[in-house]
């Protein structure tokens, strides 16, 4: 049985992103499960904005992307929280590539500047999702603050609580 494929979308332009080194810890409690992971860091490539036009219209960097969007079964979507919601990256991104994520299976993650901002991103998001493109968002979703990191380290043992619950949704989901 070939393994089911689990794209980590990295929305976060920051060089010193939280919200890339949340996705980092993802990778590894997935990389436990039976499954093939690949993370699509969005500072590795050259981004367009939406213009309402197929994906034929846009650069390579931007198709490759739609490439990787379609042959994913599931999708782990981590986003930074900016205004109390979810970054403009993360919804030129939506705009961009839902149609790729049609009725797929995917979770949610955030990084926000504190312990309070985070409600309104998941929820929009996740109601956008649901709406527009028929995905599965499971319910186990991920919030990390600042403060849950040393540096570079992920210190929070809730967050990382949370990381395994992730993980083990998914994998009741798509196997």
């Amino acid at each position: 049985m070939e393994k089911k494929k689990i794209l980590l979308i990295q929305t976060s332009l920051n060089a010193e992103s939280k919200t890339a080194l949340l996705v980092e810890e993802a990778k590894k409690e997935l990389d436990k499960k039976e499954f093939e992971t690949e993370i699509l860091d969005l500072r590795n490539y050259s981004l367009q904005f939406c213009k309402g036009t197929g994906i034929e219209t846009y650069n390579e960097d931007m198709q490759t992307i739609f490439r990787k969007v379609q042959e994913a079964q599931a999708y782990i979507f981590a986003f930074p929280v900016y205004n109390f919601s979810f970054s403009g990256v993360a919804k030129n991104f939506i705009d961009i590539f839902s149609y790729a994520m049609d009725s797929k299976v995917c979770a949610l993650m955030q990084n926000s500047g504190g312990e309070r901002s985070f409600l309104l991103g998941i929820a929009e998001l996740s109601m956008i999702l649901k709406m527009h493109n028929n995905i599965d968002v499971i319910n186990e979703v991920v919030h990390s603050s600042q403060g849950d990191f040393d540096g570079t380290v992920l210190v929070q043992e809730k967050v990382k609580e949370k990381l395994v619950a992730m993980a083990d949704a998914m994998e009741k989901k798509l196997l």
